[in-house]
């Protein structure tokens, strides 16, 4: 195992909030997962650059010709949730500038066009204008509502232009003293501000800012989006309209309605004759508008496919926009063409992701993700999504993968609970295919076919949610929010064996590794138990006095001790012939889940917070360790209990965090070379492990 990188970010599958086309580079899109903001080649979708600073779910971002702004919702784990804004260089994927005032979240930014000033509106009702200079904040402003939007333009050249020297890889091009123009949408209100130099104190000033004028009477409205196409100043508005306001005079020109729900978002391009403007918002139309001034014109309006709400437009040419759908899907708009085409180019999960399986049997690319609402298989040689099985009646709990009864004949399918009884010879005969096995809130486990994502059969298995499932060879293993274990064949779908020795949810369960007869379980009730099917009895138990079990694996060398994680951060090595655990150590984050690898050599850890750990079973020497060793001020670097780990000096790798949330679950592929993280933050994280 490498001791600088053993885990390193390969790619990320994801981004359903944000998304925005490279300014200079065709085909190239930027979008964030999670905590990570992404660089994706449509035309080469293993090719993707990574930017990674935040410790939480980026929140806007804007992007000019050299320069990346990114900026995040508040950090959690602080008294004070200090969001912070980071500037990039795209051309040398460095970090120049972190920008800190905003508190709970930043909800919009924009950056001049010669790249002089960016401009941030936050939840905490501020906006900020920052230099990009110096890296410090110039000034900022408080209002009374949320700043949804906002916008900047140079106004005024007072010298010749001039080209700066390369700052830390990134060119600024600004001109020697120019005025800017900033538009703040908050509330009902459209304020603007000056910024402009000062020749007394040689420095740059922020003017009080001004309310744009309104019609006197009759004309409120709630602003959720802003832009500057031209010398006008387009708002969209709660109600489905845009308002235009002139740039140089600062008052109301005209409105127009153009969706029935709220416009999310807009973006043009000013042209010499007219300006277009493509508006996006609820029930996925785009509305295409052309004009100027005081007159704009709906010339065309079309459909997503996919539908759902649109939540982010940019520019990709003068004639192409990016379109990014609440159903995870970027298209391509182009408005040169009559009527105007739209194309699929991207998609992405939406949901928070909580289970993660790969499909040995069918390939070592395939996997399977699953959400609350959905079932997902992705290529991960094509990074393509090939199955979507949505689920509308009950919530995804737990998931396996395996060879299962097929669907059955009408007349066998008496109440859905089991196969009618046969003889042994029928039973033996009984076809299988390779399943994917989900259980469901309300108590059912459903089998789905592969390949044509139908519904083969389902039965109830527990009171409440099945909140565990796993399957091997002939059986199928559950676990309950009951509290139950129960053993299913997963030829007739009987119920073979029942256990109900826990007394909260049953989080875990696994067969033996040895022994396809023997299995284990694990409980919030502080409980590890492990079951004889075929003699249908308790045969072990291991407690502990604090922290109840979340996950559950076990060693395939040696004594093949049982390994758990808990919500109090114990990862604790469980001995069958011991009652207390033979080794553990505190990671002080809840761990989420837990996988080991095919060769048995590693341990992957996921936490609450989106640390991935990677230990290694021979010592448990830690290899990897939490981003908190990274973020001291939200949670404590890993603590030992155990001597054994006294002179243990961990290394880290500083890009190890991408997880903005929960990491729900890891697979690791067959080859043992990679492993795969999902989340709450609906991304799927691929990681190349280098074994030494």
């Amino acid at each position: 195992m490498s001791s600088s990188s053993p885990l390193v970010l390969d790619h990320v599958i994801g981004g359903n909030r944000l998304v925005y086309a490279h300014p200079t580079v065709p085909n190239v899109f930027i979008h964030a997962i999670g905590s990570v903001c992404v660089v994706t080649d449509m035309k080469d979708l293993h090719n993707q650059q990574f930017f990674r600073q935040h410790d939480e779910d980026i929140s806007a971002i804007c992007v000019s010709q050299h320069i990346l702004v990114t900026g995040q919702f508040g950090t959690r784990g602080t008294h004070d949730p200090h969001a912070p804004i980071c500037v990039w260089s795209l051309k040398s994927n460095e970090l120049l500038y972190t920008l800190r005032k905003h508190m709970q979240g930043v909800r919009s930014l924009a950056i001049s066009q010669d790249e002089r000033f960016v401009i941030s509106g936050g939840d905490d009702n501020l906006i900020c204008v920052w230099d990009l200079k110096t890296g410090t904040l110039l000034s900022s402003q408080s209002f009374t509502n949320t700043v949804t939007s906002v916008g900047i333009s140079v106004v005024e050249q007072q010298g010749p232009t001039s080209t700066a020297t390369t700052h830390k890889g990134a060119q600024f091009r600004r001109a020697s003293n120019p005025s800017y123009t900033v538009f703040a949408a908050s509330g009902s209100n459209i304020y603007s501000f000056e910024v402009s130099f000062s020749v007394a104190s040689q420095s740059y000033t922020l003017s009080r800012p001004d309310t744009a004028g309104l019609p006197s009477t009759g004309f409120v409205r709630a602003y959720k989006c802003l832009s500057i196409i031209g010398n006008d100043v387009v708002a969209g508005t709660e109600s489905g309209e845009i308002v235009i306001y002139s740039l140089q005079n600062k008052v109301y020109r005209m409105h127009r309605r153009t969706t029935s729900g709220t416009v999310k978002t807009l973006c043009g391009n000013a042209g010499q004759q007219v300006n277009q403007i493509v508006v996006g918002g609820g029930h996925g139309t785009i509305v295409l508008l052309e004009g100027r001034d005081t007159r704009y014109d709906i010339v065309d309006q079309v459909d997503l496919p996919c539908g759902g709400d649109i939540h982010c437009i940019s520019q990709s040419s003068p004639t192409t926009f990016a379109i990014l759908s609440s159903r995870g899907c970027v298209y391509t708009f182009d408005t040169s063409q009559d009527p105007s085409t739209i194309s699929l180019v991207l998609q992405s999960p939406i949901s928070p992701l909580t289970n993660c399986l790969f499909l040995e049997e069918l390939g070592s690319d395939l996997v399977c993700v699953t959400s609350p609402v959905d079932i997902q298989l992705w290529d991960l040689n094509e990074y393509e999504r090939l199955l979507s099985i949505d689920l509308p009646t009950s919530e995804i709990t737990s998931a396996a993968f395996g060879l299962v009864v097929g669907k059955r004949p009408d007349d066998e399918k008496a109440a859905g609970v089991r196969i009618a009884q046969r003889d042994d010879e029928a039973k033996k005969a009984v076809s299988t295919v390779p399943g994917i096995l989900v259980g469901m809130k309300n108590g059912e486990i459903r089998g789905y076919d592969v390949k044509s994502g139908e519904l083969m059969w389902k039965f109830s298995a527990h009171r409440g949610s099945v909140s565990s499932l796993t399957i091997a060879r002939t059986l199928i293993l559950s676990g309950g929010e009951d509290g139950a274990v129960r053993c299913w064949s997963s030829r007739t779908l009987e119920k073979l064996c029942e256990f109900a020795d826990h007394s909260k949810r049953v989080t875990s369960v696994l067969f033996d590794n040895e022994s396809v007869s023997m299995g284990h379980s694990c409980s919030l009730d502080r409980c590890v138990q492990s079951y004889e099917f075929e003699e249908d009895k308790k045969v072990n138990m291991h407690q502990k006095e604090v922290g109840g079990f979340t996950a559950l694996v076990q060693k395939k060398d040696g004594e093949r001790e049982l390994i758990t994680g808990s919500v109090n951060g114990v990862v604790s090595v469980w001995d069958c012939d011991c009652p207390d655990s033979v080794f553990a150590f505190d990671i002080k984050a809840c761990i989420c889940s837990m996988s080991l690898s095919g060769n048995g050599k590693y341990l992957a850890i996921g936490t609450e917070f989106g640390d991935v750990l990677l230990f290694a079973t021979a010592d448990f020497k830690i290899v990897l360790p939490p981003a908190s060793v990274l973020r001291p001020s939200a949670r404590a670097a890993p603590q030992t209990y155990s001597t054994k780990l006294s002179s243990l000096a961990p290394c880290f790798d500083s890009r190890g965090h991408a997880h903005s949330g929960p990491v729900s679950s890891l697979q690791w592929t067959p080859d043992c070379k990679q492993l795969i993280s999902v989340g709450e933050d609906s991304g799927i994280f691929i990681w190349n492990c280098f074994d030494d």
